[in-house]
């Protein structure tokens, strides 16, 4: 009687429910469930979760999934190993012992695209006799931003290639690497190509320039944009890449964006700018300025970031962030990433506090998410405080601790786990597992919370359960049997 005073007939009832359970057997029966491999692949969210918790003794079982036949096991079971590895990398080995030959390339892909290969690992996966020339093309990419050189005669059969796109990434690379016959041959079939498929080639080749770095670009793609019947868009695009290879080259692209005194057109490319390059060139910004408020908030941005002073871009992102217009909280969250952490805190803040606002959309939530997790580090007790006052609000009250969770920072997740009691279920159920994840020694009351999560006791997702079933597993002196049981799993598991 005493007892249900306390905690009431239906938390009683609940917690009886509970007691009922193997915790140990509940989180193991998780695991193995998450890990089994689906037609659709959706067992990939729940690797991916495993593989975020970066925990070195999920080794054994990621080297063990990465030779299963299951594609999707055999890709996240290389990826996390690599990401594991101390450097982290992808070796040419680990490529090897994948025996089917369309999924080794296709970790291979993913590895690059991670940065998880090494220059050295590339050349030496470039002399295999099954790699293809675009496998050769990708790998010389890692090799040429690496500084060194590739032989292009390995990849300019893809001049020749069907996709103009394909073709322009070899001209592209050969271009880095020297040679500028490719890219004229490359420039001479874009000119003959209509339409969507020009805007595509051009679009294709931009982007493969910008993600390895292919300087040698900037000049042809500019004078590829700046040709009649370029779409602004499309030019839009093109320059924000030129911006981040060579600058220089980027002023009439900016000037013909600018030409047009359309809200949207000026909006697009002070956006572009301010996202593109560290410091823009001073006085640009004038070119955007309108007298809207939005813009001047743009603009105003833009002058502080030429005037590399940091501290002044913090303030003047967060009064982006503060007009609630999506674009410019994104703008002033990718911003803020390369900025340090006193300087980006008034955006982080002004970010997070839009999406707590009842009327903030998804993609701003998102947003408030992502800023949240730096700023659960850089300020853990104003993260805490946010969600005192946001107990009653469900939405709210998740994202914070969501944030305050994926930062792993152990004093945000203490207060929050202090106030779990007055949050909702899912809610206190990640604050546990913040709290279990970061406190050494963890206190039992609150694993056993991270145990009943894991047992399906919350309303947590499919990924955070996975999560949750580690987290007790490997906090109660039993992560070896979780992996055995995984590894064992995996291995009478079929596809």
């Amino acid at each position: 009687m005493v007892m249900m005073g306390v905690v009431g007939p239906m938390a009683l009832a609940a917690l009886v429910q509970f007691e009922q359970i193997d915790y140990t057997q509940a989180s193991l029966d998780a695991l193995v469930r998450s890990i089994a491999p689906r037609a659709n692949g959706a067992h990939h969210d729940a690797l991916l979760a495993l593989r975020s918790m970066k925990d070195p003794r999920l080794a054994p079982l990621f080297n063990t999934l990465a030779q299963r036949p299951d594609p999707t096991a055999a890709i996240d079971g290389l990826l996390g190993e690599a990401e594991l590895a101390s450097p982290a990398g992808v070796t040419p080995l680990s490529l090897r012992l994948i025996t089917d030959t369309p999924t080794r390339l296709a970790a291979m892909r993913a590895a690059v695209g991670l940065k998880l290969l090494s220059p050295a690992a590339a050349r030496e996966i470039m002399d295999w006799d099954d790699i293809e020339p675009l496998d050769r093309a990708v790998l010389a990419s890692v090799l040429l931003q690496a500084g060194e050189s590739i032989d292009t005669a390995s990849i300019s059969p893809l001049l020749a290639d069907d996709r103009p796109a394909v073709a322009g990434l070899a001209a592209a690379l050969m271009l880095q690497a020297g040679d500028a016959q490719g890219w004229d041959q490359f420039a001479s079939r874009v000119a003959g190509l209509q339409g969507t498929d020009r805007t595509t080639a051009v679009q294709e080749v931009a982007r493969a320039a910008e993600a390895y770095t292919l300087k040698a670009t900037a000049p042809k793609l500019a004078a590829l944009a700046a040709g009649d019947g370029i779409p602004a868009n499309l030019r839009l695009l093109v320059m924000g890449t030129v911006l981040k290879l060579d600058p220089a080259q980027a002023e009439p692209l900016w000037r013909a964006a600018t030409a047009d005194r359309s809200q949207v057109a000026l909006l697009r490319a002070g956006l572009q700018l301010l996202v593109s390059i560290d410091a823009p060139p001073a006085g640009w910004a004038a070119a955007i300025r309108n007298g809207d408020p939005s813009m001047e908030a743009l603009a105003n941005a833009i002058d502080a970031a030429a005037s590399s002073d940091a501290s002044a871009l913090g303030q003047r992102l967060a009064a982006m962030a503060g007009t609630g217009q999506r674009l410019l909280a994104e703008a002033a969250l990718q911003r803020s990433r390369s900025m340090p952490d006193a300087a980006a805190r008034p955006a982080l803040e002004a970010i997070v506090d839009a999406g707590l606002k009842a009327d903030a959309s998804i993609p701003l939530r998102s947003m408030a998410l992502d800023a949240g997790q730096r700023l659960a580090a850089i300020d853990p007790a104003g993260m805490a405080a946010r969600l005192a006052s946001a107990a009653d609000d469900r939405d709210g009250s998740e994202l914070l601790v969501n944030a305050i969770y994926q930062s792993k920072d152990a004093r945000a997740a203490e207060l929050a786990c202090a106030a779990r009691e007055k949050l909702g279920r899912s809610a206190a159920s990640m604050a546990c597992m913040a709290r279990a994840r970061t406190s050494d020694p963890v206190d039992p009351a609150i694993l056993a919370q991270v145990g009943v999560a894991a047992s399906g006791g919350s309303e947590l997702s499919i990924n955070f359960r996975t999560q949750a079933a580690w987290i007790f597993l490997s906090r109660s002196g039993q992560a070896d049997r979780a992996i055995k049981a995984m590894t064992e799993a995996s291995l009478k598991a079929t596809p």
